[in-house]
């Protein structure tokens, strides 16, 4: 039912009394009428092409269903329920990951004006991306666009991600200008992660250690000593380029390695 066109009627299952067999200990914070305009958003998304992928569209409807569960009452219950492996790891990812704060701390230093300098922003966005990886973050933009009501499920921008071949920037908002004192709406917001996570991704700028122009024995031939100490210079070489992503040349990681080596 969860799956299927009309996914609110999930809640039927409490109206008739046997939520409880499905969903022992959790039932209530599961069948909760207020995941129905959740669950309508995301086959919007689905419809305006912003959600293009089946096993995309049946992990945020289960995020949506276990919205009010932890992180390890979520693998439990999907445990108890049979769903793969893979099923728990994002949803419960997705649960785990919903507060993170490039969702809080970055809208509080966000300017305003779409055009406006986003640095500060970007930088928790890769950050972001290190600690949960790329595809569960997309997702999150989805789930958290389909929780928020004043994003634009008509399409007024591009979707950013691994289903689509290319799209251009988010278009300005329309209406009155947002003065560049005033903190962006949720759902704006969450327009403009999608354009910075969409520029992170074109401009190939790295998130992850793979990206590095350098790798591990690369550190050892300059002379760093083997074992855990390349992994952590790696560490904060990715530290280095995720501020400044044109410090990624070769050479200039070579240098900022012996001198991260040095001083510790």
């Amino acid at each position: 039912t969860l799956f299927s066109l009309n996914p609110g009627f999930v809640n039927k299952y409490r109206e008739l009394g046997i939520s409880e067999y499905i969903v022992p200990d959790v039932s209530d914070k599961c069948f909760d009428r207020g995941s129905e305009g959740i669950y309508e958003n995301i086959l919007a998304l689905e419809k305006k092409g912003r959600l293009t992928d089946e096993k995309d569209r049946e992990y945020l409807l289960l995020a949506a269903f276990f919205r009010n569960l932890s992180y390890e009452e979520s693998r439990r219950v999907m445990r108890i329920m049979t769903f793969d492996n893979r099923s728990r790891d994002i949803v419960s990812g997705l649960l785990l990951h919903k507060e993170d704060s490039v969702f809080e701390e970055a809208q509080r230093e966000s300017p305003a004006g779409p055009a406006a300098d986003t640095d500060g922003i970007r930088v928790m966005v890769k950050r972001a991306m290190r600690g949960m990886g790329r595809e569960l973050f997309e997702l999150l933009l989805l789930f958290k666009s389909a929780q928020v009501e004043e994003v634009n499920i008509q399409g007024s921008f591009a979707p950013a991600g691994r289903s689509r071949a290319k799209a251009g920037p988010a278009p300005v908002p329309c209406g009155n200008a947002v003065k560049s004192d005033e903190p962006l709406s949720q759902g704006l917001y969450i327009r403009r992660l999608y354009e910075i996570y969409d520029s992170v991704i074109t401009e190939n700028e790295p998130y992850c250690i793979s990206m590095l122009d350098v790798n591990g024995v690369d550190l050892i031939n300059a002379g760093i000593s083997k074992g855990p100490a390349v992994g952590a210079v790696l560490s904060d070489l990715l530290d280095a380029v995720i501020t400044d992503p044109s410090l990624n040349k070769k050479e200039c990681l070579l240098k900022l390695a012996v001198q991260t080596d040095d001083q510790t």
